[in-house]
């Protein structure tokens, strides 16, 4: 069964509830929480607002290398990183560029035994088959659970990136497809490959190139499960 993870953006204390709420109501299975929308003097209260619903959470923190929006000095991003991960959410999502680069980060994740996320963008275009799966081969050195996500600037490159899942170690939980409109139909179909935990979706507005609503991905998984034939007891 599909499972959709809803980005977002907004944490207002009179309003969140309710948004969390018409998520779940809309079909969302989870939540991504993008802190570094929130500005920096109000992470804190975000927090707080946040807390109840935690446990059903992936907490990020996006540096803007990576597509983020917190524009506060790197130790700034890491001390609050370092809040967040406390707060021992579902899942916290970390780039593997900060990984690699703060050690301390992983042993004080680990330490506080908070599954990560570890996640890779290229929002420019989408590497050969062999660059992907070195990336995953790094990435997974951290943690099972593994986001690839890069540009389609062809169908070629959309196919290159879901082909990772007949490659890589069935072990690994991936989240991996393509932004842009090329992309598109690579955010569900990941979705139905049994090694991806689950998909992201928006709520109302798109957080990312390419997403869908999370009302547009359960019409397209229903209609792509109506006409699949092994769900119709047609065997090949």
């Amino acid at each position: 069964m599909m499972k959709i993870c809803a980005s977002i953006t907004e944490i207002e204390s009179k309003e969140f509830h309710k948004t969390a709420i018409r998520a779940f109501d809309l079909g969302a299975s989870f939540l991504e929480i993008r802190f570094d929308y929130i500005e920096a003097n109000r992470l804190s209260e975000a927090i707080e607002i946040v807390r109840p619903f935690r446990a059903k959470c992936i907490y990020t923190l996006r540096r803007t290398s990576q597509g983020g929006k917190f524009f506060g000095s790197e130790i700034e991003r890491l001390n609050h990183l370092k809040d967040l991960v406390s707060q021992a959410p579902m899942m916290i999502d970390v780039e593997f560029e900060t990984l690699q680069e703060n050690p301390e980060i992983v042993s004080f994740i680990n330490s506080l035994n908070v599954p990560m996320l570890v996640s890779w963008h290229d929002f420019r275009s989408t590497p050969s088959a062999e660059e992907l799966s070195e990336w995953l081969v790094l990435m997974s050195s951290y943690s099972k659970n593994n986001k690839l996500v890069t540009m389609a600037n062809s169908l070629d490159d959309t196919l290159r990136v879901l082909n990772l899942y007949d490659t890589v170690d069935k072990s690994l939980n991936l989240v991996a497809f393509s932004m842009g409109e090329i992309g598109l139909v690579s955010r569900l179909l990941c979705a139905l490959q049994s090694n991806c935990p689950f998909t992201y979706a928006a709520l109302d507005q798109p957080v990312a190139p390419g997403q869908f609503t999370i009302e547009q991905m359960k019409k397209l998984h229903s209609i792509v499960e109506k006409h699949n034939p092994l769900h119709r007891g047609v065997t090949r």
